[in-house]
């Protein structure tokens, strides 16, 4: 990893795991954030209990539909498994509702919490009304840096 990647990442992995926390980047309140890191920090991991913690909606925006598909294969992971710092969730609190081509969401306790959706479909969701409690947008994407 360049030396100018590994600094912006500096302060944002916790000692005691390892692996990349939210806290931080948070903490500044900004509008956009963005992290960049080599694989397997936890952002994704962080990202997701951060997400599903969250009052109100949130979104998670992929490439293309195939992106979509592999990233909600095992998006649930962590959630159902659990960690040191979180309870695991029972799977039965979970459903997806949708299709490939218009989306997907994902439901808890019955409720919409979370909006799949692919930037190539970006006509289909300009005309989308989202709710006004959706606060979160995630784009999760792979960048190579070297």
């Amino acid at each position: 990893m360049d030396d100018w990647v590994r600094d912006l990442c500096k302060g944002s992995v916790e000692q005691m795991s390892g692996y990349y926390s939210l806290r931080e980047i948070l903490g500044y309140n900004a509008n956009y954030n963005i992290v960049l890191s080599d694989r397997g920090r936890g952002k994704s991991w962080g990202a997701k209990w951060f997400l599903i913690n969250q009052e109100g909606t949130f979104m998670c925006l992929y490439r293309q539909s195939s992106d979509m598909q592999f990233a909600m294969k095992d998006w649930l992971e962590p959630i159902l498994k659990g960690d040191a710092e979180h309870e695991a969730r029972n799977p039965e609190e979970f459903e997806w509702e949708g299709n490939d081509k218009e989306g997907w969401q994902l439901k808890m306790d019955g409720s919409i919490k979370g909006y799949f959706r692919y930037l190539t479909a970006v006509n289909h969701i300009k005309q989308e009304v989202f709710p006004d409690d959706l606060n979160w947008v995630w784009w999760d994407e792979f960048i190579p840096l070297a």
